[in-house]
């Protein structure tokens, strides 16, 4: 297992995550691969991008952006063959490492149905500070959520 910052080289890699869920993904993902492609070189220049790789192929990514006093994600999927593995926790917790080094919250929203990764963040001490109703192409409401950074003393 490798956890890296994404590069532009790696775009193919990230829109191969997306592509593995094709027809068979639920109507959660109102991204395609244009707006991801955007989002992509968007967040490499204004904040970060980590990807985990395993046996050479990326598993997951996660695309954010640096805000003052948080870091914002913007969108993150685990390719098809490696969800529910835990592939994304160990992501997201190398994530809310960097963060709390910078005493960084971490936001994100969430589509209410995606009841798999609500409870990914739940369990991983994300709360709800929000909701959008209708926010979503389909009609579907946002949850907004947060994970406080953990005091770190030295």
């Amino acid at each position: 297992m490798e956890i890296r910052f994404l590069q532009p080289g790696d775009l193919g890699d990230v829109l191969a995550v997306l592509e593995s869920w094709d027809s068979e993904s639920p109507k959660l993902f109102s991204w395609n691969s244009q707006s991801l492609t955007e989002e992509f070189y968007a967040s490499i220049a204004l904040g970060g991008s980590l990807g985990l790789w395993m046996n050479g192929e990326l598993a997951a990514f996660i695309l954010f952006r640096d805000l003052p006093g948080a870091c914002e994600i913007q969108f993150l999927a685990t390719s098809k063959v490696n969800c529910g593995k835990g592939v994304m926790k160990n992501l997201l917790r190398e994530l809310q490492k960097r963060c709390e080094k910078q005493q960084l919250s971490i936001w994100l929203e969430v589509h209410a149905k995606n009841y798999s990764a609500c409870g990914l963040y739940r369990s991983m001490g994300f709360v709800q500070t929000g909701l959008r109703r209708g926010y979503y192409s389909d009609g579907g409401d946002a949850f907004l959520m947060e994970l406080s950074p953990r005091v770190i003393r030295s």
